[in-house]
């Protein structure tokens, strides 16, 4: 069961890191239809992706 309870707090970084590069990776005019990711993508820092928990 303590690995299912770490999983659960490792995947949301990396959820954000993936929604991160793909936002990088995509053309203008998809970013104008995928509102939800862009608006989660505000949330982490231009500089560098959030540190996973240690």
């Amino acid at each position: 069961m303590q690995i299912l309870i770490d999983l659960r707090y490792a995947i949301p970084p990396l959820v954000n890191v993936i929604y991160f590069l793909i936002l990088h990776q995509l053309p203008p005019p998809y970013l104008s239809s995928l509102p939800s990711i862009a608006q989660h993508n505000h949330e982490i820092p231009a500089q560098a992706p959030p540190p996973p928990p240690q």
